[in-house]
């Protein structure tokens, strides 16, 4: 449920139509920060979902504009 947030939160940031490269490290700081969240936490073992969460967001929306752009 706390990585539903996340979710929302990857939503969020593209919630305009609007796709560039500072937005695409905000979503995935916003998960750096979360995963220290979590370790802090002693959740580790919910860390590779949130890196599914996000990796997921990116290629299911974001395909297209990532490789329009050369990749990461």
């Amino acid at each position: 449920e706390d990585l539903q947030s996340v979710v929302e939160v990857a939503a969020h940031v593209f919630s305009d139509g609007i796709t560039n490269w500072g937005r695409v490290v905000t979503l995935i700081s916003f998960g750096a920060f979360v995963a220290k969240h979590l370790k802090t936490m002693k959740q580790e073992q919910c860390i590779s979902s949130l890196a599914e969460i996000i990796t997921d967001a990116l290629v299911s929306s974001k395909r297209e504009w990532l490789l329009s752009q050369g990749g990461w």
